[in-house]
């Protein structure tokens, strides 16, 4: 086809330009039918995958409100209208929460009833209704425990809010518990000086605190372990090292006998040699005294 392009424009002849041109369109039209019939059947496909990425609610798992938002984006990816999403949800819900749903509906059936009407139910079965006053009471006892990181606490707290309904005050419900609830007391006056405050602002200082003051606790330990093996090379030694050193240069139990031996037997043998020469003297001695030829053997 690039060829036949060059072709015509190279060619002055205008009737012969218009003619290679309409060849060159006859050439990529049947391409360009292929190209759209497969991107079509490209997005049926594509449609198909997204409606069978979310799995069946479990309400163990995780929360109906959770479940329902993933629901809601799905659908408004797909851009189902109200019926067909009425289908998506009685077809992808599972069988334990259609089967709460069917007995919900009585005497009518979830095919009757609006997209809108089947979230209602489903909303009353798994998110029943909770007691605003125990959930705030629970927010405001809430207080960082020992070993517990700010970026948990502050998580916590997010989380026990969610149930409070405090609306527009939420906020500053979570500056204020936050502030209160650190174990941190040099940050928590940090944090009481500031004259505009935010909840976002309150978790960015707090996170920078904690994070200095751990890494100055490990300058401080690293620096004091240098110290002490620095000290430690120039320490006299104690009386116990002496002790230990001293101990360390007495020959052992094994030495020690067979020295003993060694010595036991050469006294042994010192000891039979003057027993010889004693007797010797004393027969020398007799004989003098009998004025006998005695002849002693030398």
């Amino acid at each position: 086809m690039s060829d036949i392009w060059d072709y015509a424009v190279e060619n002055t002849n205008f009737y012969q330009t218009v003619a290679i041109k309409c060849q060159l369109i006859v050439q990529i039209r049947p391409r360009c039918i292929l190209f759209g019939f497969f991107c079509g059947l490209a997005n049926v496909q594509t449609k198909f995958i997204i409606s069978n990425t979310i799995s069946s609610y479990v309400p163990d798992q995780e929360s109906f409100k959770n479940y329902l938002d993933r629901l809601r984006t799905q659908l408004s990816v797909l851009k189902m209208k109200d019926d067909q999403r009425q289908k998506h949800l009685i077809a992808f819900i599972g069988s334990e929460a259609y089967s709460q749903l069917k007995n919900a509906c009585l005497p009518c059936h979830p095919s009757e009833k609006t997209f809108e009407e089947l979230v209602t139910y489903l909303d009353a079965i798994y998110s029943p209704r909770r007691l605003v006053v125990s959930d705030r009471f629970k927010f405001n006892q809430c207080c960082q425990s020992p070993g517990e990181s700010v970026q948990e606490f502050i998580t916590t707290l997010k989380k026990l809010a969610s149930h409070c309904e405090f609306d527009t005050f939420l906020d500053d419900a979570l500056r204020d518990r936050l502030i209160v609830g650190l174990a941190d007391e040099a940050c928590q006056r940090k944090l009481l000086g500031e004259s505009s405050l935010t909840f976002q602002k309150a978790c960015e200082k707090a996170l920078d605190s904690e994070l200095v003051k751990n890494q100055s606790n490990h300058i401080k330990n690293k620096s004091q372990v240098n110290w002490i093996a620095k000290n430690y090379k120039n320490k006299p030694q104690s009386k116990t090292d002496q002790l230990k050193k001293n101990t360390s240069a007495v020959p052992s139990s094994s030495q020690s006998t067979n020295q003993s031996a060694e010595g036991s037997k050469r006294g042994s043998q010192s000891y039979s040699q003057s027993q010889q020469v004693r007797r010797r003297d004393v027969m020398l001695v007799t004989v003098q005294q009998s004025n006998g030829s005695v002849s002693i053997p030398n």
